[in-house]
């Protein structure tokens, strides 16, 4: 999970491997403050959080994936990954290039 705990304006970078226990990965967001962190998926529920970082107001979603928690990719930048993923597939090579002083029929 990312793991800015005391909250980040900005992406955070910070990646986290996730104790025992501890099996899903937590973005809350209140007052233009990202809070990110691994956590119990028991524990991700409204009250449990509004305890936890007594914020007048916040949204969260709790994820049980790889890096889930970070910033949403917009459809540019998910377009980009694509297109540098599939770049090396479309150089076709051809190992059987004629050159200029040879004929078909060779």
């Amino acid at each position: 999970c990312y793991s800015c705990p005391g909250g980040s304006s900005q992406n955070c970078a910070v990646k986290q491997e996730c104790s025992q226990g501890k099996d899903s990965c937590l973005k809350l967001t209140s007052g233009g403050k990202t809070y990110t962190e691994c956590l119990r998926y028991a524990d991700c529920d409204f009250m449990t959080l509004a305890v936890r970082y007594s914020l007048p107001d916040f949204t969260f979603s709790c994820c049980q994936k790889t890096l889930c928690n970070g910033e949403e990719k917009t459809l540019l930048e998910k377009l980009k990954d694509l297109f540098a993923l599939t770049t090396p597939f479309l150089e076709v090579k051809n190992p059987h290039r004629l050159s200029s002083s040879q004929s078909v029929n060779e």
